[in-house]
């Protein structure tokens, strides 16, 4: 098996630098704000993006570049889930200096905790294939934000360079704005919220006009409010969908997490060194438990993101 950690720790970044995303922090919360997402481009470096990519192919047995391997008769699952948390690259970006810095700077709190999260596979789709016909694309709210008196921010990394119609984040402003500003016309319908979330379809009709696609080439990390209906699109593109999700909120405060999933700081050490999904994400098809891989070698900012090491 492929060992990462010399390769992460030798891995430079893209080019943007901590203090390029200082300078453009005030524009990025802008964004953040108005628009419900913000996309920083390129934020992640191309060694680190592809040791996910490999960690993905080699769990999900595809070849990256290899149409034949992408379709199985029996898929884990038909939205393209990668059921696999701690692996070494995974951990690579989540420590990663920048990657902090952008959630920091957008959550205007330095004493942050990182999510234990999946990734995603998502090939062309094929409607000569019944399992990879599927071609809605389910808009949603993953938790229940009125929940939280704090902003609550999600993310993702596009781990290759992904076109609109390749599975692309997708949201609707829209109805984020109306949300933001307090004129959403179907707050009652928010009651419907199950620990899965809720469909937008749910809530109020809407068409896919109102659905915009983010193209972002790869390491571009996109945040966005948990306030932001979101999904991903049908991939109609001839190249697969690589993501990583991640998201940041203040250590010790649950009620600020988006995610639910990893409460108090025993637990996740726990996952961490029993290499194990968050509870929640436990059981599902296709998981490894615990995972088969190396443990990670923990940066000091890594300890800190996990709850080895008390933020001073």
């Amino acid at each position: 098996m492929k060992s990462f950690q010399a390769e992460t720790k030798n891995a430079g970044h893209s080019g943007f630098s901590r203090e390029m995303l200082a300078e453009k922090m005030e524009f990025y919360r802008q964004q953040l704000d108005e628009n419900g997402y913000v996309v920083i481009e390129g934020l992640i470096d191309s060694i680190k993006c592809q040791n996910s990519i490999d960690a993905i192919c080699d769990f999900m047995q595809v070849e990256q570049f290899d149409r034949h391997t992408w379709y199985k008769d029996a898929p884990l699952n038909s939205i393209g889930l990668v059921p696999m948390h701690q692996h070494p690259a995974f951990w690579a970006i989540r420590q990663d200096e920048v990657v902090y810095d952008a959630f920091s700077g957008l959550l205007d709190e330095e004493k942050l905790w990182v999510t234990m999260d999946r990734a995603s596979f998502r090939p062309p789709c094929r409607y000569d294939l019944e399992k990879y016909g599927d071609d809605a694309n389910y808009m949603h709210w993953d938790y229940d934000f009125r929940k939280s008196a704090r902003n609550m921010f999600q993310g993702l990394i596009y781990l290759a360079d992904t076109d609109a119609t390749q599975g692309a984040f997708s949201c609707v402003p829209s109805v984020y704005k109306k949300i933001r500003a307090g004129e959403y016309e179907h707050f009652d319908q928010f009651d419907k919220f199950t620990k899965k979330g809720l469909f937008l379809s749910h809530a109020q009709e809407f068409s896919d006009k109102d659905i915009v696609p983010i193209a972002a080439p790869a390491g571009s990390l996109i945040i966005w409010d948990s306030r932001l209906p979101h999904g991903c699109v049908s991939n109609h593109s001839p190249m697969p969908r690589f993501v990583q999700f991640i998201s940041m909120y203040p250590s010790g405060d649950s009620e600020s997490s988006s995610a639910k999933i990893e409460d108090d700081r025993e637990s996740r050490i726990q996952c961490f060194n029993d290499k194990r999904a968050p509870e929640c994400h436990r059981g599902l098809n296709g998981q490894h438990d615990p995972e088969r891989h190396e443990r990670f070698e923990l940066s000091e900012l890594g300890r800190k993101l996990v709850g080895f090491d008390h933020w001073e």
